[in-house]
């Protein structure tokens, strides 16, 4: 999701820690469903550190081990180059109770004087753990108690050598060994097709609009202005703890919102395509959820250890496609840069498409969508940042106009930092939702006499709607022409409380600097 997405997940991981979650299956004996790697990276994040001080590069590289403590796989960190600083990975934020005591085990395998350790920030004290590292597999525990003001930590795992390390069988349980039960209230599938150009849930087509990574805690904020999906780099949006606060996907299904589980890091980012059905079908079947997010910026060529071979997306793809019916997109960087050719070959492991254009340049979601109509009509959504305010809306307009069908800001921290990007983020919301019905609707004959201006124009039960918008101040008036307008009629501009009066076939208006219009006549 752009650089600043991994950026600000390192930036999540120093403020409050980082970890592991695992368990093999449904495991009552651990908090962590994916303790032992048995579906890849999912529930984790990871990071390394260059010699250089610069951000995305570094010679580790992350894979599932066959040689595992027990199971099928263990995680490997290990450095194949010369720039070996040090490298982590973390668990994504884990419910626990405050001023309580927590046992943590966990196996690891390195060379005897290579350095590894647990670094959990939200314990008090905070821990710095180091790992048994003798040549075999050894058993490393200690206990841990979370801070008086602490509801979630985060356990971190760092091979800080040039020496390979080798983890598997991480448990956490409360101190007297016991692990809180919890019940999925929400399990099923969700009604979910690709039709018409829509996605189309619960037999409607689904306008989404939403964040990425928002906390547990945030839910019922976030639903409160106005979105209706969610998705995560940063954050649990699946079933990856066994704790005493309800799954996320129970509590966002009962606020209203979709789930969009994200398994990036499952299995293509650490070599292993075979978990991922696994991977679907353990963190799968909730009625929340209405698709997969299987890869975020497969085409990032320039940071190879993001990068994801078009073949290897496609297995995975497809062994994702034997678990689930629901559909299964990935988000391609390259799309904003007009990257047809570069994109062909991923075409075959997406059901719909998504791109990032963000910043305050529009043309870039023109290029995104022109890029995808090229490669092949489908469903587009896109990704963008939380820019200025006084972009954020007409900026959305934009997108609509050009075909978009879903808007998912990266990211909701970022989104709540900021009371007037916030406030536009949930116009936004609140009037494109009004407008889904128009979206749908069958299209009506217009035109704009300035090619600054990105129009939609849709019919509903004999009423005419035409959503304008513009990145840059438009010099004069700006024509619409529209075939069989009577001289004036009233044309009411929606959410402005103004009308204007038509001309015979069209009407005119004034256009300032990143601006939006919706009309009905």
């Amino acid at each position: 999701m752009a650089l600043t997405k991994v950026g600000l997940g390192l930036a999540l991981f120093l403020i409050v820690s980082s970890a592991a979650c695992g368990g093999h299956g449904t495991d009552p004996t651990n908090m962590l469903n994916n303790g032992g790697f048995e579906y890849g990276m999912m529930c984790y994040g990871r990071w390394m550190w260059s010699n250089t001080g610069q951000e995305y590069r570094g010679d580790y590289t992350f894979a599932l081990s066959t040689d595992a403590h027990s199971g099928s796989y263990a995680l490997e960190i290990a450095c194949h180059g010369g720039d070996c600083l040090k490298a982590a990975v973390w668990s994504y934020p884990i419910a626990v109770e405050a001023g309580r005591r927590y046992a943590l085990s966990l196996f690891s395998k390195c060379p005897p004087a290579s350095h590894a350790y647990v670094y959990i920030a939200d314990a008090s004290p905070e821990i710095f753990h180091d790992l048994k590292c003798t040549g075999g597999w050894e058993d490393n525990q200690l206990t841990l108690r979370v801070g008086s003001s602490n509801s979630e930590i985060s356990i971190a795992i760092y091979n800080a050598d040039v020496h390979d390390l080798t983890l598997d069988d991480i448990t956490l349980t409360l101190s007297n060994g016991s692990v809180p039960r919890q019940t999925i209230l929400h399990s099923g599938t969700r009604s979910v097709s690709l039709r018409d150009g829509a996605v189309n849930v619960d037999g409607s087509p689904y306008l989404a609009l939403g964040f990425f990574d928002v906390p547990f805690a945030d839910l019922a904020a976030a639903a409160a202005t106005g979105a209706n999906t969610l998705t995560s780099l940063s954050y649990d949006t699946t079933d990856c703890f066994n704790t005493y606060r309800p799954k996320y996907p129970d509590a966002a299904h009962e606020l209203g919102l979709s789930v969009v589980p994200e398994a990036n890091a499952a299995a293509h980012t650490v070599g292993v395509v075979a978990p991922m059905d696994a991977v679907v079908d353990r963190f799968g079947n909730h009625r929340s959820q209405i698709a997969w997010y299987l890869a975020d910026e497969p085409d990032q060529v320039e940071v190879p250890w993001i990068a994801i071979d078009a073949q290897r997306l496609h297995s995975e793809y497809a062994l994702a496609k034997t678990k689930t019916r629901l559909p299964i997109f990935s988000d391609f960087r390259g799309a904003s840069r007009s990257a047809v050719t570069a994109l062909t070959s991923f075409a075959e492991s997406t059901d719909f498409w998504m791109a990032e254009p963000y910043g305050w340049d529009f043309d870039a979601v023109d290029r995104a969508i022109r890029t995808f109509n090229a490669l092949g009509a489908r469903p587009i959504w896109l990704a963008q940042d939380v820019i200025a305010a006084n972009l954020i809306l007409p900026k959305a307009y934009w997108a609509v106009a050009a075909g978009a069908t879903g808007l998912l800001y990266f990211n909701w921290t970022e989104a709540k930092a900021d009371s007037q990007r916030l406030q536009a983020v949930q116009q936004v919301f609140r009037e494109l939702a009004t407008l889904t019905p128009v979206i749908y609707s069958p299209p009506a004959p217009a035109t704009v006499s300035n090619s600054g201006v990105h129009i939609l124009t849709r019919t509903v039960n004999g009423k005419t709607y035409l959503i304008a918008a513009s990145a840059d101040a438009i010099s004069g008036s700006v024509v619409f022409s529209v075939p069989g307008l009577s001289s004036g009629t009233t044309v009411t501009v929606l959410f402005e409380s103004r009308t204007l009066q038509s001309d015979s076939d069209g009407f005119t208006d004034i256009f300032p600097a990143a601006t939006r219009h919706v009309y009905a006549f």
